[in-house]
């Protein structure tokens, strides 16, 4: 997904974030029995893949919480999310 050159100035700039960031992301996963998640819709499994990377680079600053507005329609609500990946 990245070059090694990308991958190291992602690190750098991530280093600099002072506090943590929570970062909510909105899509349409379905758990399976198995407790993993099944996404219909294919641009929110790139956007997924991407800020899990950013995630992974981010040495502990960056939490991404992925929601379900198929399971958490609710909190789509409350976040006024009207379309996917948000």
């Amino acid at each position: 997904m990245f070059s090694e050159n990308e991958l190291n100035n992602v690190k750098r700039e991530m280093a600099k974030l002072k506090n943590p960031v929570e970062l909510l992301l909105f899509t349409d996963f379905k758990t399976q029995e198995d407790g993993s998640k099944l996404r219909k819709c294919m641009t929110c499994e790139g956007v997924h893949e991407l800020l899990t990377t950013l995630e992974e680079l981010s040495n502990g600053k960056l939490n991404v919480i992925e929601i379900s507005t198929e399971e958490n329609a609710e909190e789509a609500e409350k976040y006024n999310v009207s379309r996917i990946p948000a």
